[in-house]
């Protein structure tokens, strides 16, 4: 007998330092949410939180 484990669709809107880093690593490996997209904040270092949350991503996998 198997459970169907029911994923909630989250998308995750951060401004990527070390700790919303992990939480996008934690996110996307947990069997319950369903990660849907990434966005960062908009701010004067907003190149800096995208290449973050980009480099995050090759975690993912």
């Amino acid at each position: 007998m198997s459970k169907t484990v029911k994923t909630i669709p989250v998308l995750m809107d951060c401004d990527p330092g070390h700790d919303d880093a992990i939480a996008l690593v934690m996110a996307h490996r947990s069997p319950v949410i369903d990660l849907l997209g990434v966005t960062t904040a908009t701010t004067t270092r907003s190149r800096w939180s995208w290449r973050i949350a980009r480099r995050s991503s090759t975690f993912w996998a």
